[in-house]
């Protein structure tokens, strides 16, 4: 977000975020982690999250969660693969390391977002699957309320899973994203 704001042909008060499961966990950290400090909302106008991972917690269920954390130990050169079948048909693999998984487990996106965050001028979109078998999606709401969320900008698609039909959401994000940039 500095390398961007900084460039020339970029007006640092306008920039938008997109980001999706890990990538959405990251991002609401830095925007955490960040806010008492430099004032973050006067950089990032927006931001889109699809399927935000919200914690360890509401990772997998239970007995999936006891399996990783037992793997963890056992085997320290373990990949945890969370390919789906998606990413298979298209050739991707998605690999955390077992060596993560420790790192992985401490983070709490939702505690860490604890006490709401008041977003002055950024605007906060959320989308997620309501079968999703990887992330627990009742975590989607607090997600974005805790991020200054509005109510209408959250969009649950009942049946998908976490690895959505991106031809469901792609136009409300491009929407969202093209209408607050623009302002």
């Amino acid at each position: 977000i500095e390398y961007v704001s900084e460039r020339d042909d970029v007006d640092p008060k306008r920039i938008g975020v997109i980001a999706s499961s890990m990538s959405a966990a990251i991002v609401a950290y830095m925007l955490a982690k960040q806010y008492d400090g430099r004032k973050i909302s006067a950089t990032i106008r927006c931001a889109a999250f699809t399927a935000p991972v919200t914690g360890w917690d509401n990772l997998y269920d239970g007995e999936r969660r006891e399996q990783l954390t037992r793997l963890k130990d056992v085997k320290p050169d373990w990949h945890m693969d969370i390919s789906t079948p998606e990413d298979m048909l298209n050739s991707i693999s998605r690999r955390i390391p077992g060596r993560s998984i420790g790192e992985f487990m401490r983070l709490d996106v939702l505690k860490i977002l604890e006490g709401g965050m008041t977003r002055e001028g950024m605007q906060v979109m959320t989308v997620g699957g309501g079968a999703d078998a990887t992330v627990n999606p009742a975590s989607f709401q607090l997600f974005h309320s805790r991020l200054g969320g509005h109510p209408g900008n959250i969009f649950i698609y009942s049946g998908q899973p976490h690895h959505l039909d991106p031809k469901l959401y792609q136009k409300a994000v491009v929407d969202f994203l093209t209408a607050h940039l623009n302002q």
